[in-house]
């Protein structure tokens, strides 16, 4: 004899109890149900962003609890398996905080499994609803293991739930790699835009920096060539013959540094 298994059902157990007792559920069945909900359930959910009161009393009172150096917890993930990967970073659990991690006073994010949203696929709407409607960050992050197969129309469907709610949707394949986003996010919580941004090297020290990528080219044949020709599309311009006039530049680098700027990106395969 074999019962019909509901999302109903398991409304009232524990979201990690409900992942470990189930393993073989039927994936099909529940990626249908899920994509006929959900397509649903997404063009009803309606998030606007309501603005941001600095005098709101309540929302100054619940500041304090948000750290810069810790990562806030929700208590109710004290059974998530990728916590025993958060090493890094110190942790502690809260039970204010409705979102599932708080990541520094801007950011928050929700943890879904896609073993578990695939029982119950009325869980992350909800949540997100809840969180949206009570917290006052200003990303708010959807991290998603991927732990069935045949994952892509979960995904996609999952990915516009999250356009609809303004929602910023991360992938991980594994609990390490879901743990080090978590602690990334904090890491970074106190960064500014300039840091995170790569240092670009303008002028003839980029020049010089292109030119040495190139096999056999050090720097001072590097400085030489952008003196003498003043620019990179000088050098390209130029023929083998004159390139290898520069001092320091014999045959074979002036060939490699022609090839470089004249040779195919792609070989014609045809």
């Amino acid at each position: 004899m074999t019962s019909e298994v509901q999302a109903s059902d398991f409304d009232s157990l524990d979201f990690f109890d409900v992942i470990e007792s189930n393993p073989d559920v039927s994936q099909s069945l529940h990626d249908a149900a899920f994509l006929a909900q959900t397509s649903k359930r997404c063009d009803m959910f309606d998030v606007k962003q309501k603005p941001i009161n600095l005098d709101n009393d309540q929302s100054n009172q619940n500041n304090h609890i948000y750290s810069t150096i810790k990562i806030l917890v929700n208590s109710k993930q004290k059974g998530n398996s990728i916590l025993r990967h958060i090493k890094s970073i110190p942790y502690e659990f809260n039970s204010q905080i409705i979102a599932d991690y708080v990541t520094g006073e801007k950011t928050c994010m929700l943890f879904l499994s896609l073993r578990y949203h695939c029982l119950n696929y009325n869980y992350i709407p909800d949540r997100m609803r809840q969180v949206t409607s009570s917290s006052k960050f200003a990303l708010h992050i959807l991290l998603v293991l991927v732990d069935t197969v045949n994952a892509g129309p979960l995904i996609s469907q999952l990915g516009k739930l999250c356009v609809q709610a303004n929602y910023t949707l991360l992938l991980s394949w594994s609990p390490e790699e879901a743990a080090n986003y978590i602690e990334t996010y904090q890491s970074l919580s106190k960064k500014s835009a300039d840091t995170l941004r790569p240092k670009f090297i303008c002028g003839a020290k980029r020049a010089v920096e292109c030119i040495t990528s190139i096999s056999g080219v050090n720097k001072t044949n590097g400085l030489s060539l952008i003196t003498n020709f003043g620019s990179l599309s000088s050098i390209a311009a130029a023929k083998s013959s004159v390139i290898g006039l520069t001092h320091g530049i014999g045959d074979t680098k002036a060939k490699n540094i022609y090839s470089a700027f004249h040779q195919q990106f792609q070989k014609d395969t045809s």
